[in-house]
C-alpha cells in the first residue's frame, strides 16, 4: 500500500538502513546526502539492519526477513544480532507472504 508522507517517513518505512539513504532534491538542500540511520557505515561494515525495531519492520512485510538473508547471502553482509533474532522470532510469520511473493525472492537468491 503506498502512503503519503515525507521524505523522513519513506526513510523510516525502508527494509534496512542501507536501503534508507537518499539525496536531497529541494531546491535549499538540492544535493545533499541524507542518511539518518547510519546505512553508509553498515554498507562499510558489511551489516545488514533494520531502521526501526526489527519486529515492526518484519511485521509491515514478513518478506523482508527473506530479502535479509538474500542481501546477506548475496553480498556476504552478516544480519545484525537484534534483526537476526527478529527474523528467528518472527519466522512462522512468512505464512502471511503469498507464494507468488515468495518464488519471486526465492529466484533472486
Amino acid at each position: 500500500m503506498v502512503e503519503n508522507g515525507t521524505l523522513d517517513d519513506d526513510q523510516k518505512r525502508r527494509d534496512f538502513t542501507i536501503n534508507a539513504l537518499a539525496i536531497s532534491l529541494n531546491k535549499k538542500t538540492y544535493g545533499q546526502f541524507l542518511d539518518p540511520f547510519g546505512g553508509l557505515e553498515d554498507i562499510r561494515n558489511r551489516i545488514i539492519k533494520t531502521p526501526l525495531d526489527p519486529d515492526t519492520t518484519f511485521s509491515d512485510d514478513p518478506l523482508r526477513m527473506m530479502r535479509a538473508i538474500r542481501f546477506a547471502t548475496q553480498l556476504n553482509f552478516k544480519i545484525e544480532e537484534n534483526t537476526f533474532a527478529s527474523i528467528a522470532k518472527n519466522a512462522d510469520r512468512i505464512r502471511i507472504v503469498s507464494a507468488e511473493r515468495i518464488v519471486t525472492e526465492l529466484n533472486k537468491f
